[in-house]
């Protein structure tokens, strides 16, 4: 192999033995650019240009039937495509025409959604920015797909689309259960602070950042989300343990999807 070949991530349906090679252009009106070429199998061949080719090859090596592999091959394209489908129309459904009628399903069954809830779904998180510029905190709600909802009425609008696709039992029983959870931690569904945008003492994050209160200052820093036990802040990474009003000068993510706990995510 070439010093400028480098072996990448195999496409699905890929023979298992088989490797896809990135190569690159060394002369011409492409040079520099990058190509790849198929190489493996029993026979150890190379340089084949497609998933096909390196199917058909790979059958006929082992002695199989090439079309039937081929014809594995086309299923499983057509499922992938079929699932990409899927979830453009999941993505779609939270701003297209629909959207009130999925909004009007998931409330006439469950009222409104509260935001300090959502954390408590099965595989649902957010993220909380402080916005130096405007002093304001945003939240954004993240599905177990990491897809980012920044209107609390999207993530009724993405279980109301359940509901009216026959999942309702899985629905209320996701949701009872997370209100259930956020009661027996909070006490009430309203309790006398905002467990997202506040700190248990009523002080906004600014306030945290601002005060040099180290009891203070430390809540910030283990800002709760979801699970009971506290989770260190992506802040407590970036530098000091303390912060500072100074430290707030960008958006900061005090949570994000990837460090969700192990305890809320969905299940594989």
């Amino acid at each position: 192999m070439s010093k400028v070949d480098k072996v990448v991530e195999p496409p699905p349906g890929l023979p298992q033995g088989w490797q896809a090679v990135e190569k690159m252009f060394l002369a011409g009106k492409h040079a520099g650019g990058t190509y790849i070429r198929y190489q493996g199998g029993l026979k150890n061949t190379k340089g084949l240009y497609s998933v096909k080719k390196a199917i058909e090859k790979d059958a006929q090596d082992r002695g199989l039937d090439a079309q039937a592999e081929l014809a594995k091959y086309e299923q499983l394209k057509k499922a992938q495509a079929d699932e990409k489908e899927r979830e453009r129309k999941r993505n779609d459904m939270v701003k297209g025409e629909k959207f009130e009628q999925f909004v009007d399903a998931f409330e006439s069954e469950f009222g409104k959604l509260e935001a300090a809830v959502v954390p408590k779904i099965p595989g649902w998180t957010c993220v909380v920015k402080y916005l130096p510029i405007s002093g304001q905190t945003h939240v954004s709600y993240i599905s177990p797909e990491c897809k980012s909802y920044g209107v609390l009425k999207q993530v009724e609008a993405v279980f109301g689309h359940r509901v009216l696709n026959g999942d309702l039992a899985e629905v209320k029983t996701l949701i009872e259960k997370a209100r259930a959870d956020f009661i027996k931690e909070h006490g009430s569904l309203e309790p006398v602070y905002n467990s997202l945008r506040l700190l248990s003492d009523s002080s906004t994050l600014q306030e945290a950042a601002e005060s040099g209160d180290a009891d203070t200052l430390q809540e910030l820093e283990d800002f709760k989300y979801g699970g009971d036990a506290p989770t260190r802040t992506k802040r407590a990474k970036l530098g000091p343990k303390i912060p500072f009003a100074s430290d707030y000068s960008e958006e900061i993510p005090l949570v994000s999807c990837a460090e969700q706990p192990e305890a809320n995510r969905a299940p594989a």
